[in-house]
């Protein structure tokens, strides 16, 4: 069963779930990627994945039948699970508890051939819409604090399975780079009276340098201090710390930025791997002045290495500017 274990000198959590060494891959040891007979997402393979718990079925097909647009699944190698037996911690030293949550995948279409980049902007707005209805569903749980929604597009962003699928995990607490944020972020509130992200849009728009694209709600741009080339940050142009509190029409907007950057990341870079993660303010708290829910696109160009792991300094060889201008420049 997965656990969780404590290191006693950084005080990082990390997660062991042995389950998860018996998923199946769709690429080689190469990297490369052999078309396999038939992906167990795609469109007609239903019994090869657990009881859907979400669909969009526009012609109101049954449940786990073909004929959906989108579904969501628990996922088959969960990292963390519902229900997991309790553990007990061996001594102060070693620290360890039961890896408890919630593990979704949700199957962003029926097209094996097809990435997020691919979509439509009503296909992508799909997509959204399906992340802030499972937050809303979770959340009415009332046993979890904190949900992540993320992508691994290609191998080398930690991607098994080709088919473009994204991950929702929901947690009993909040893990602690959200909380390294979010003190972060009340700090900056405290000392200036103002939400860091709104301050950060502002100076943005200003300098504009790094600004790639925008529309009415939503606005995309080069982070200043980028850890990859070409990384990109989705924020709300006004003041919102909860991602799931956007209406369809707000999404349906999103969806069209979204859909920009990434083809645009595709045209400067050769459609590079990446992940994609949605960074939102805790389940169980009130609409928060001090934080702003954004979107963070990190290419994976370039890999870890020794002064990453050893110092945590990251390495960028193309400044934020630049990469701001490349963007904006590719064509769509």
């Amino acid at each position: 069963m997965p656990e969780l274990r404590k290191d006693p000198i950084s005080d990082r959590w990390v997660i062991f779930s042995p389950a998860r060494s018996r998923r199946p891959s769709e690429y080689s040891r190469s990297g490369e990627a052999p078309l396999p007979e038939s992906s167990d997402f795609a469109q007609g393979n239903e019994d090869r994945t657990p009881p859907e718990i979400y669909a969009i079925r526009p012609d109101g097909s049954d449940a786990n039948t073909p004929g959906w647009q989108l579904r969501v699944v628990p996922n088959k190698f969960p990292a963390i699970m519902r229900d997991n037996p309790d553990v007990t911690s061996a001594s102060p030293l070693f620290q360890r508890r039961p890896a408890i949550g919630a593990h979704e995948v949700v199957i962003e279409t029926g097209d094996s051939d097809s990435s997020l980049a691919d979509l439509s902007t009503a296909e992508l707005a799909q997509v959204l819409r399906c992340f802030r209805d499972r937050i809303r569903a979770l959340k009415a749980e009332g046993r979890f604090q904190y949900v992540q929604v993320f992508k691994n597009h290609g191998q080398n962003a930690g991607a098994t399975i080709r088919h473009s699928h994204s991950q929702i995990m929901a947690f009993p607490d909040i893990p602690e780079e959200i909380s390294r944020e979010m003190q972060s972020a009340s700090a900056h509130f405290s000392r200036e009276g103002r939400c860091i992200f709104c301050d950060l849009l502002e100076a943005e728009n200003q300098q504009e340098e790094r600004l790639i694209a925008q529309n009415d709600l939503f606005q995309a741009l080069s982070p200043f201090a980028a850890r990859v080339s070409c990384e990109t940050w989705i924020l709300p142009r006004t003041h919102h710390s909860h991602f799931e509190g956007h209406s369809d029409e707000d999404l349906h907007l999103l969806a069209d930025l979204l859909r920009i950057a990434l083809v645009k990341i595709n045209r400067v870079l050769g459609f590079p791997p990446y992940n994609l993660i949605l960074h939102s303010a805790p389940l169980r708290q009130a609409a928060l002045p001090d934080y702003h829910w954004h979107i963070e696109i990190i290419p994976r160009t370039s890999y870890l290495a020794g002064l990453e792991w050893s110092c945590g300094y990251y390495q960028n060889a193309l400044m934020p500017e630049e990469a701001a201008r490349q963007l904006r420049e590719a064509a769509l």
